[in-house]
């Protein structure tokens, strides 16, 4: 088992947006825009945000 601190979207009502954790917070909010029309200041003003989160990886045979 192993725990990281990693960073995730959040949508505005605090879920956690699937696929987007990262380990550094730039590289999460860069991949989150990329495609969009819109820049990050424009997502954090509907409300999105970009969390710390600790992740704990543990393998499943």
């Amino acid at each position: 088992m192993r725990e990281d601190i990693m960073y995730v979207i959040l949508y505005p009502d605090g879920l956690i947006v699937m696929n987007t954790q990262k380990y550094y917070r730039s590289e999460c909010i860069r991949k989150w825009c990329i495609g969009s029309s819109f820049t990050w200041k424009q997502w954090y003003k509907r409300g999105y945000r970009c969390k710390k989160v600790k992740v704990t990886f543990e393998i499943i045979n």
